[in-house]
């Protein structure tokens, strides 16, 4: 089966994305008492500022699955795991193992769902990925009382930005169809 153009490019947007997301929460946007840089995601509430690329990200991780195969995001995954442990010490570790954990289960959520319907499939996937991913991370970034202060700023943010990428991977799924 032939590659559907544009695969490289995602999986480089997508490995950028975990980059960016830890260098933006620890240098953009309002600095907090804990260390975190904080932007506001609507309805009144703040999170860090690396959940716009880590909400794209999870939309990112469902594109490629649609373009490549599973082998391939799974060890994407692993490389934007690494990536994000060596970006910034003072979050490295927290970025690895929550980016890690929730973009596996972003990935055992979506397969199952996504012959259903690719929208609800990353919708649902992204929600979940999202959750965990922004507890775990503020969590063992920042300790639990920033993570119940912002986890719910967090998730919205990911949600928001994990559905501006479902275009993203309708056009992948789509790439994939025409190239079978």
């Amino acid at each position: 089966m032939r590659r559907p153009l544009g695969v490289s490019t995602l999986a480089v947007v997508f490995v950028a994305c975990i980059f960016l997301a830890n260098y933006f929460v620890t240098h953009v946007g309002r600095s907090t008492a804990s260390g975190a840089h904080v932007i506001p995601v609507g309805f009144g509430l703040e999170t860090t500022s690396g959940v716009v690329f880590i909400g794209l990200s999870l939309a990112l991780r469902d594109a490629l699955q649609e373009a490549t195969r599973a082998v391939s995001v799974v060890a994407l995954i692993l490389v934007g795991g690494v990536a994000s442990a060596l970006v910034n010490w003072h979050v490295g570790f927290a970025s690895a193992v929550s980016y890690v954990a929730s973009e596996f289960l972003d990935f055992a959520v979506y397969t199952p769902l996504r012959e259903r319907s690719v929208i609800s499939a990353s919708i649902v996937s992204n929600t979940l990925g999202a959750l965990v991913d922004s507890l775990i991370f503020l969590a063992l970034a920042f300790g639990w009382s920033v993570a119940l202060e912002l986890a719910p700023g967090n998730v919205i943010g990911k949600v928001e930005w994990g559905i501006v990428g479902i275009p993203i991977v309708i056009w992948a799924r789509r790439r994939r169809q025409l190239a079978t």
